[in-house]
């Protein structure tokens, strides 16, 4: 699989072929190119529960890097255990954790990037793709409405402010990379998480009902 001979060409990889899980964001199941880590400077993100620090690694990796090959052998057998340790903290809303993990990422993406817009642009979408796993997660569990208690309790909340109206400042550049609809709700979601009046423009919002409920999902409403 070829990324790119350029940081556009890998940006745009990274985020289809490994921001949505289609080559995972595990390093367990990969082999690295010790030069390329050593050259970079690649290191794991630090933060305060060390959670998904392969996930920030593997976006770094991945913007320097050409090429990736797949095979097509598992090779491991994944066991859950009800009380293991790598479940505990799944029921746990990591937002604070991925927001250092994307203010990490944003360091690399700057070095890379001289045009100030061009990096811009592309830091609001990374940041919001980074973060959108936990979002997806309150929603999934119908706990959406618990959002705003959630944003409160992430320490550097300037930066997530900060790259957050980012990703609402170029909605044109993320409707030509995702798509028009795609970028919408991401654009909605976003506002939503900056909006002041949360819990109100939640339940009187019809384009926020359009976008984030199936219409036989009438529980959620």
């Amino acid at each position: 699989m070829i990324l790119g001979r350029n940081t556009e060409e890998r940006l745009k990889n990274c985020v289809f072929e490994y921001l949505h899980y289609r080559i995972g964001v595990e390093v367990w199941s990969k082999l690295f190119s010790r030069k390329i880590i050593l050259d970079n400077n690649i290191r794991f993100c630090e933060n305060s529960n060390n959670f998904a620090e392969d996930f920030g690694f593997m976006v770094k990796y991945l913007l320097y890097t050409e090429k990736v090959e797949v095979i097509p052998f598992y090779g491991y057998n994944y066991y859950v255990r009800e009380n293991a340790t790598t479940q505990k903290g799944k029921s746990l809303v990591r937002l604070n954790e991925l927001n250092e993990i994307s203010k990490d990422i944003a360091i690399t993406l700057r070095c890379l990037m001289d045009d100030t817009q061009e990096y811009e642009k592309n830091e609001g979408m990374l940041h919001f793709l980074v973060m959108y796993n936990q979002y997806l997660k309150l929603y999934g569990e119908g706990r959406l409405s618990a959002l705003p208690q959630e944003i409160d309790k992430i320490e550097d909340i300037d930066w997530f402010r900060k790259s957050t109206k980012l990703t609402i400042k170029n909605r044109k550049y993320l409707r030509s990379y995702l798509g028009k609809s795609n970028a919408d709700r991401i654009i909605l979601l976003s506002k939503f998480c900056l909006h002041k009046n949360w819990r109100r423009y939640c339940l009187e919002s019809t384009i926020y009902y359009k976008f984030f409920y199936r219409e036989d999902d009438t529980s959620q409403r």
